[in-house]
């Protein structure tokens, strides 16, 4: 499966997870200090930036192009990685209040907006993102990931019966283990795959 058809089959589940929220679970403990609207709105920013960076004109060859484990990684590296946090935490508290009075409709109308947005367009076109550019199937992968991995926590936050492609999970899953040898932690990672040692608390990649 291309990963452009594997983003949006992910998107399209996803939104079928987003109607299973009930009007009085939207203000109910998500992630960290998210609620459901800002969770949903935080991942609905897969979609959204696909949109914007796509608005813009193609970057000029010549830069450094980056590939999805990098550019995870190179996120997790930055100096300023606190703040980072923060912003994307406040960016995802605004998300969710621009979903507006139906968060669930307007997550399938994003779709199909990415949907047009990706309509006929070549999978090595490059994108403009703050840690530099990728080509458009890496970036791709990033939002898929995005997807998955908050699509699950939507899951556990409401208990929900959702299922999400299982070659979706399996590549977030990949990029995950990538990220990690990117970011110089694939031995660590593997040991605890394999069940040969515990990760230390509150590890993670990104």
């Amino acid at each position: 499966m291309d990963q452009v058809t594997l983003y949006l089959d992910t998107a399209r589940a996803y939104t079928r997870l987003v109607a299973l929220v009930r009007p009085e679970d939207w203000q109910r403990p998500a992630l960290g200090v998210w609620d459901v609207r800002a969770l949903v709105g935080h991942t609905t920013r897969a979609l959204t930036t696909v949109v914007d960076y796509l608005a813009v004109p193609e970057p000029e060859e010549g830069a450094d192009v980056l590939t999805a484990p990098e550019y995870f990684a190179a996120f997790a590296a930055s100096p300023d990685k606190a703040a980072a946090d923060d912003a994307v935490a406040a960016r995802g508290h605004a998300a969710g209040v621009e979903l507006g009075h139906d968060p669930a409709a307007r997550t399938v109308e994003l779709t199909g907006e990415v949907a047009r947005a990706l309509d006929g367009l070549p999978v090595q076109r490059l994108v403009a993102t703050r840690f530099g550019h990728l080509r458009l199937e890496e970036y791709l992968r990033t939002r898929t990931f995005e997807l998955v991995v908050h699509g699950l926590d939507l899951t556990r936050a409401l208990d929900l019966p959702g299922v999400l492609p299982s070659p979706a999970v399996a590549g977030a899953l990949e990029l995950a283990t990538q990220t990690a040898v990117a970011s110089g932690h694939g031995p660590q990672v593997l040991a605890a795959l394999t069940g040969r040692a515990p990760l230390p608390p509150g590890f993670g990649v990104l």
